[in-house]
């Protein structure tokens, strides 16, 4: 819950802004995905799926999507060449996020066991959340000064 408000806030002290804008809403969008994935919950691994596994995923998947474009319309106000590194990292790590997903959605393709054991989803999961939190702390910083 505090990186979902951590998230609208940095969008909401975004200068200039006398009204919320686009990039305010990117914001708000990844808060609202990331708070609605504490609503549904995750199940164990190898446990059936529910409906409450897979709105968590697709509502984690909005906070991971939106921020990215959000850091991304921020910097085009606010340029900041270590934040960019940092929205670049955060793409990559995603990249390989959707990469490590193909053993679960096509487990039949030739090499999709080779990327999970090369891509396992969780530890890429955690490491996009990391990227993602380092992210939203270079932003906060740069909006704020």
């Amino acid at each position: 819950a505090a990186i979902a408000v951590a998230t609208a806030t940095v969008g909401l002290w975004l200068p200039g802004d006398t009204r919320p804008s686009g990039t305010a809403l990117w914001y708000g969008l990844g808060s609202a995905g990331l708070l609605a994935s504490i609503v549904f919950p995750t199940n164990a691994i190898g446990a059936a799926e529910s409906l409450d596994t897979v709105l968590h995923r697709y509502c984690a998947g909005v906070f991971f999507v939106s921020l990215p474009i959000a850091a991304a319309l921020t910097l085009r106000r606010l340029p900041s060449r270590p934040v960019g590194w940092l929205l670049g990292a955060s793409v990559l790590v995603g990249l390989a996020f959707l990469v490590s997903h193909v053993p679960l959605v096509l487990p039949g393709m030739p090499g999709a066991h080779a990327i999970a054991d090369a891509l396992p989803r969780g530890l890429v999961e955690r490491l996009l959340l990391a990227a993602d939190l380092v992210l939203l702390i270079g932003l906060a910083r740069r909006v704020t000064r």
